[in-house]
């Protein structure tokens, strides 16, 4: 999870995004929900969840795309969920679609930011 937080600071730094410290945003609801890595800009605000909390053998579940999705609603970040081996269940691939979750993998982290017109250079 160290690669992931430190890859996406590189990238928030390029592409002149504000690292929120500690990740912890508050929702509409006023309940404070922690996210493993959030940056900001003028206009947005991208949180992410890394999903690597046992070993590289973790598989992604329902659950976890869930209580990302919860944060994204009560927060209105736009959320991602990182998950470096790539592996999810079933379900949890296509509750991510359903959602509007984006799964990505360490080389595609990069997408989060480009996407937002701000490339890094």
């Amino acid at each position: 999870m160290r690669y992931e937080r430190l890859l996406l600071e590189v990238l928030a730094a390029k592409s002149h995004w504000e690292v929120v410290n500690p990740p912890i945003l508050v929702g509409r609801s006023g309940v404070r929900h922690g996210f493993d890595f959030v940056a900001k800009n003028e206009q947005d605000t991208l949180a992410f969840d890394i999903c690597e909390r046992l070993s590289e053998n973790y598989i992604l579940s329902e659950t976890d795309v869930i209580e990302t999705y919860i944060k994204k609603i009560d927060t209105g970040a736009s959320a991602s969920i990182i998950c470096p081996n790539a592996r999810m269940t079933e379900g949890a691939s296509k509750l991510a679609a359903e959602y509007g979750l984006k799964i990505l993998r360490s080389d595609n982290i990069q997408s989060a930011f480009s996407e937002r017109g701000i490339e890094s250079k």
